[in-house]
């Protein structure tokens, strides 16, 4: 009780000394007297207000930021000791002439055995918005006090007070704030007809800047400094923080904090405010968002393209119609568009982009479609009903629902008008695709031809595979591609297990599935279109490929090598396949209808889609007729280039230029066919036979390799060369000690002869071994 009594003696004995003595009675002003838990909370840093009716007293032009109507109310105890402040505003926006107003009443209040004092404060804010960045607002305050202190006569009284305020954005996120309180002489009369000046007249400026999620205020008055920080954790929920200090006191200084939280339009705020002086408070408001009789914007026109299923994922980033859009406020306002249809629509999401229109101004806003996997069941054309959903952000984030007709394709549609969308089709992660390869390629691992690189026979396996199954090509009679493609007409594309599970497909349908399956195993594809028809290439990657195979199957496309394949001659070699699509890439490689893209930059706009499996079971049966006929084709074509090439330039020795080329490329029985021809000739060469062992040793046969080696060495007994070449045989057959021995004896011979680093290390681990 001693306290309480002590702290209202110094508040009262502050507003006694302030009626009498300094002719300014203690009255509800803003920066004295609390309004609001928000800006308490931000450190009273309140005057370039953001979204809230504490404006309405902080700021009157603050108030023409409402494009809503407002009710709000708070109540706090101060310092714990029974001093009552309680408040209550509303603020009305008016769709004319830019105009918006404000209400409030405050009372302060205490009642004890020492003091009975009230204070009642009424307001009346009018602001006006000007071209959405400036603003300007006006408030008259009729205030009243009555003031009865124990064993003397009451004192009572009224006077009337104008602030003006003024908000500027010099650029976006940025608001700058001043504020001018007691504008003229403005008294206050009391019972006994004595007048009194009010506060006098007093100046403040400050700014908000917001960030992201995060708002920064910062405010400074005549003898004070305000800073505020408000980060925006979840759509619901804010956190606070503040400081505050007095300059004509010193060690005068207030921390606050504080949280607000906003659910389907009521707020919630609350603070707590430390204070060096006297008790901390605590804080709580409330407020009530009502919907506006019109909303703030007005949708003029809208353009809804047919939905494609396959497409749903590029509706999401790339628009699928547009809004036409009026800004009716008198403030800049941000402007969202969604298509919603659903069961085939992702719901609670955002606009994808936010577009902001000024003040009575029309925009076309992108509508985004948000679809889901549910979208690609759907089997038949059919018109829907869709809901488009306005976003806007003014002062408050409200959605426009409108409606609209369309046509909703079947799953397989698309129209050709970008050659790009065939990347939605192309799903190398489909399971019934995955299976098919792998199987594929373990039928055949161990039919490996040597001169031909790995990834390079399994895109030849699994072209020949497909043809096994009896995979087709068929034109579609009624809308043949190239028809469809000139007339921009609805065309069909199967997906990859439909086409498994048909077994014939147009050459779009082929396409799809040979680059799924290519995909599958790592291998970059391009799509080349012209006009009437699309084949596609591939591109090995790290890999060391002879120029004879780039030769004989590549073409070069942006300075690398890719390998075309005509899908449609699936059934057929694939040597036929590659030839014709050569044949086709040359035809039209230097004219301006040709287009050619890379499977991944298709991905970027047009992502992959998977569809339902078409069909769950497949069986891949081995084949060996066409797969043989490939290879052998393929080596008959190498074998004819070598040769060509090797009479066309000259050599020191073109035998064995000759044969280390076949070696060189994987084809050890030409090569050692190509020596063992010229010994029967030559029995006593010592360069055919070594070359007959490097052959050998390049394919790996180490025992013959070391065998011709042997044959050599008997010809020329002293070369350290063919010593080195033998010891190296015996170190890949384990026999260590001869190794040794004959790699010793050769260096012995040519002490300049490079080392080998593997004998070299044999050698030491023999003599570690022999010290120890």
């Amino acid at each position: 009780m001693i306290r309480r009594s002590l702290s209202s003696v110094i508040f009262f004995g502050i507003c006694l000394s302030t009626l009498y003595l300094l002719e300014s009675p203690c009255h509800a002003d803003d920066e004295r007297i609390p309004l609001g838990a928000r800006p308490i909370s931000l450190g009273r840093a309140f005057i370039a207000p953001p979204d809230d009716w504490a404006g309405l007293s902080w700021n009157p032009a603050g108030m023409a930021r409402y494009r809503y109507h407002r009710f709000q109310a708070d109540y706090v105890e101060l310092f714990r000791d029974g001093i009552h402040y309680s408040n209550m505003s509303y603020i009305a926006p008016s769709n004319r002439h830019g105009l918006n107003y404000g209400f409030g009443w405050a009372r302060l209040s205490l009642s004890d055995d020492y003091f009975n004092y009230s204070e009642d404060d009424f307001s009346l804010g009018i602001a006006k918005n000007f071209r959405s960045k400036l603003k300007i607002g006006f408030q008259l305050r009729a205030i009243r006090v009555g003031f009865d202190p124990a064993m003397t006569s009451d004192i009572s009284g009224f006077g009337l007070s104008l602030n003006a305020g003024i908000l500027f954005k010099p650029f976006r996120n940025l608001w700058l704030g001043a504020k001018l309180s007691d504008i003229g002489d403005a008294y206050m009369r009391v019972d006994d007809e004595t007048s009194y000046k009010l506060f006098g007249f007093r100046q403040a400026v400050g700014f908000n800047y917001l960030v992201g999620p995060a708002r920064f205020l910062f405010s400074l008055t005549q003898d004070s400094a305000h800073t505020g920080l408000e980060f925006r954790y979840h759509p619901w929920l804010w956190i606070r923080a503040g400081f505050e200090e007095d300059f004509d006191l010193q060690n005068e200084y207030k921390l606050s904090g504080g949280i607000g939280v906003s659910y389907n339009r009521i707020c919630l705020d609350y603070a707590y405010q430390h204070h060096s002086l006297l008790a901390d408070n605590h804080y709580l408001s409330i407020s009530l968002l009502l919907p506006r009789r019109t909303p703030p914007i007005v949708i003029e026109n809208i353009q809804i393209g047919d939905i494609f299923p396959v497409l749903y994922k590029n509706y999401s980033v790339h628009p699928i119609g547009y809004v036409q859009v009026k800004n009716i406020s008198q403030e800049s306002c941000r402007i969202g568009a969604i298509l919603s249809l659903p069961p085939y629509t992702v719901e609670s999401v955002n606009p994808y982009e936010w577009y902001d229109i000024e003040s009575n101004k029309t925009r076309s806003i992108p509508l985004y479609f948000f679809g889901s996997d549910n979208i690609l069941n759907v089997l038949e054309d059919q018109p829907v009903s869709v809901s488009i959903h306005t976003y806007s952000l003014c002062q408050e984030e409200r959605v426009t629902t409108t409606n609209g007709e369309t046509l909703l394709h079947q799953r397989n549609a698309i129209t050709w008008e970008d050659p790009k969308k065939i990347g939605a089709f192309i799903y190398p992660g489909s399971e019934i695709v995955d299976k098919f390869v792998r199987e594929t390629l373990r039928n055949y691992e161990q039919d490996v031809p040597t001169f031909l690189p790995i990834p390079f026979v399994y895109a030849v396996q699994i072209f020949d595979e497909l043809g096994e199954l009896q995979v087709r090509y068929k034109s579609d009679p009624n809308h043949p591609f190239g028809t469809i493609l000139r007339d921009n007409q609805i065309d069909t594309v199967q997906d990859p297990s439909e086409t498994l599970s048909k077994r014939t497909g147009d050459c779009d349908d082929l396409v799809v599935l040979y680059a799924s399956c290519l995909e599958n195993i790592g291998l970059s594809i391009a799509i080349v279109d012209f006009p009437g028809h699309l084949f596609m290439m591939f591109k090995i990657h790290n890999q060391d490929i002879s120029d004879y195979i780039e030769t004989l199957y590549g073409v070069e496309w942006e300075e690398e090598v890719w390998y075309p394949v005509e899908a449609t001659a699936i059934g057929g070699a694939w040597v036929e396949a590659n030839l014709i699509g050569k044949q086709q890439y040359e035809a039209w490689r230097n004219r301006s209808e040709l287009q050619i893209f890379t499977l991944s930059e298709a991905w970027e706009k047009y992502p992959p889609v998977r569809f339902p499996n078409s069909i769950n079971v497949l069986t891949v049966n081995p084949l060996t007729e066409i797969l043989e006929r490939d290879y052998q084709i393929m080596k008959e074509q190498l074998i004819a280039v070598i040769q060509q090439r090797n009479k066309t330039e000259e050599y020191p020795d073109p035998i064995s230029a000759l044969g280390m080329t076949f070696a060189g490329v994987g084809l050890y029985q030409q090569a050692a066919a190509t020596f063992r021809k010229e010994i029967i000739k030559n029995p006593k060469s010592v360069n055919y036979h070594n070359n007959l062992g490097n052959v050998y040793a390049l394919a790996e046969d180490f025992e013959q390799a070391l065998h011709y080696y042997n044959r050599a060495l008997e010809l020329a007994p002293d070369d350290p060369d063919l010593m080195l070449n033998i010891s190296l045989m015996l170190h890949q057959l384990n026999r260590w000690n001869k190794a040794l021995s004959i790699y010793n004896k050769a260096k012995e011979l040519n002490p300049d002869m490079p080392v080998h680093p593997a004998l070299e290390n044999l050698k030491r681990l023999r003599k570690k071994k022999f010290e120890d």
